[in-house]
């Protein structure tokens, strides 16, 4: 699997141990390194529940796709028709594969 990421995730179903991979075409990036115009999907947040909780309120949530319209100092995101700008420090902890 030379190039690309695996995501595993184990769990039990009625006693039986699930083996489920998720192969990505590139490991998630904070959003954070994307530039403007690139498009993302959410893939895990990297941050204190309260903090992820008040994103996912926004609609930035794990699975959520979005463009980036500006990058720098703040990460300014696209999500359908709402706009949502983001401190570098906050984009740094959400990350995202891109689409």
């Amino acid at each position: 699997m030379h190039g690309r990421a695996c995501l595993c995730k184990l769990s039990l179903n009625n006693g039986l141990l699930v083996l489920d991979l998720d192969v990505l075409a590139a490991p998630p990036t904070p959003l954070a390194c994307f530039r403007r115009g690139e498009q993302a999907c959410i893939a895990w947040m990297g941050m204190p529940a309260p903090e992820a909780e008040r994103l996912r309120e926004l609609g930035v949530r794990e699975g959520a796709c979005l463009s980036i319209v500006e990058s720098g100092a703040n990460c300014i995101l696209a999500l359908g028709a709402c706009r949502l700008a983001l401190r570098r420090e906050v984009a740094m902890l959400l990350f995202a594969t891109p689409v």
